[in-house]
């Protein structure tokens, strides 16, 4: 049987839990807003994507390691 201090301790432990998760979805998300501006190295953290429109083309780019990578995107 789990005691009542026990139960609130794994509570608040899912709480947390789900809080993480919700940070995690938010960095998964794909951005909405178009820019026309690369990032610069030295702009955003670990996981941070932004899509950029250069010239006719639209590419994602997406934060790893302190690096910037990017994805040319094509008309679905």
């Amino acid at each position: 049987m789990i005691k009542i201090n026990e139960f609130t301790m794994l509570k608040k432990h899912l709480k947390k839990l789900e809080n993480k998760n919700r940070q995690n979805e938010m960095h998964l998300t794909t951005p909405e807003k178009l820019e026309h501006v690369k990032p610069k190295a030295s702009q955003g953290v670990t996981g941070d994507k932004k899509i950029v429109k250069d010239g006719n083309d639209i590419y994602q780019y997406v934060k790893v390691e302190k690096q910037w990578y990017k994805l040319k995107l094509e008309k679905a």
